[in-house]
C-alpha cells in the first residue's frame, strides 16, 4: 500500500489518498549458480498456479481518498496519516511537499512507514538526494495518465471525489506549461489539483519503491573479490 499526501499551503486544502498495488503472489526467491555470479530471483504464482520468474507490472486499484479542510494544521495531518498508516498491514508513504518547509517534512518522518518526499519542479530530470526527490512536473502527471490510459489505474467509481478526480485527471495535460523554468510556478494551477497530485506522486513512488521485486545479482571479479549486488527489492535505496 502507498499512501500518497499532498500538502496545502495556507488557504489550500491537503489531499491524501491511498494506493493498492496488485501483482502475482510473490512466493520466493530462486537461486541460479553459474561459473562467474549467483543470482536470486524471485519466483511468483501465475493465475494457473505454476510458479514463474516473471510478473507482469502491477496494477494499481484506488482505495481511499480523502481531502482535509484548508487551514488544517500540520501536526494534525501528520497524525491523520498515522492514523489511516495504523490501518494497514505495511504501507509506504508518498508525501508531496512542494513549497513547504523541512520543518513540516519532519512531522511526517516519524512515523513508522518508509517515508519518500517530492518536491514537484519545472526542470528536466529527476534528481534524487536520499529519501527525496525532485521530480518534473510532466514526469509525475504523465505517470497517473499512462496508468489510467493503460487500465493499469482503477478507481471505484463510489469512491469520494472519484468522478472529480478523473475529470481533473485526464483534463490536466492542459495546465503543463514546459516553458516554466520558476520552479515556484510547477505546482498547483487549479483547484482541484490538490487530488491529481497526490495521486501522481503516490503512483510515481509507488513504481519504484512498493512495486514488484527483481533479481539480486552478486558474483567475483577476474581477481576474486565479490562485485556489488545489481537490481534489488523495491523500498530499499
Amino acid at each position: 500500500m502507498t499512501i500518497a499526501v499532498d500538502l496545502g499551503m495556507g488557504p489550500e486544502v491537503t489531499a491524501i489518498v491511498v494506493i493498492e498495488g496488485k501483482s502475482w503472489p510473490y512466493v520466493g526467491t530462486r537461486r541460479i549458480e553459474s561459473s562467474r555470479s549467483t543470482t536470486w530471483q524471485p519466483v511468483f504464482r501465475a493465475p494457473d498456479g505454476t510458479e514463474v520468474d516473471h510478473c507482469p507490472p502491477p496494477v494499481f486499484h484506488l482505495r481511499h481518498v480523502e481531502r482535509l479542510p484548508v487551514g488544517t494544521p500540520y501536526p494534525r495531518i501528520a497524525e491523520r496519516v498515522r492514523e489511516i498508516g495504523n490501518g494497514l498491514e505495511r504501507a509506504t508513504l508518498a508525501l508531496d511537499a512542494t513549497g513547504v518547509g523541512k520543518a513540516a517534512v519532519e512531522l511526517f518522518r516519524g512515523t513508522a512507514m518508509s517515508t519518500w518526499v517530492v518536491t514537484i519542479t519545472a526542470g528536466e530530470g529527476v534528481i534524487r538526494e536520499g529519501f527525496s526527490y525532485r521530480v518534473p512536473k510532466r514526469d509525475v502527471i504523465s505517470t497517473a495518465q499512462v496508468h489510467l490510459q493503460s487500465g493499469r489505474l482503477k478507481i471505484a467509481r463510489d469512491l469520494p471525489e472519484a468522478q472529480l478526480l478523473l475529470r481533473e485527471l485526464q483534463g490536466f495535460r492542459m495546465t503543463v506549461d514546459l516553458r516554466k523554468t520558476n520552479e515556484a510556478l510547477a505546482w498547483r494551477e487549479r483547484a482541484n489539483d490538490d487530488l491529481v497530485l497526490a495521486l501522481a506522486v503516490g503512483l510515481w513512488i509507488a513504481e519504484r519503491h512498493d512495486g514488484i521485486p527483481g533479481p539480486i545479482v552478486s558474483g567475483k571479479s577476474e581477481l576474486g573479490w565479490e562485485e556489488a549486488a545489481a537490481g534489488g527489492w523495491p523500498g530499499v535505496g
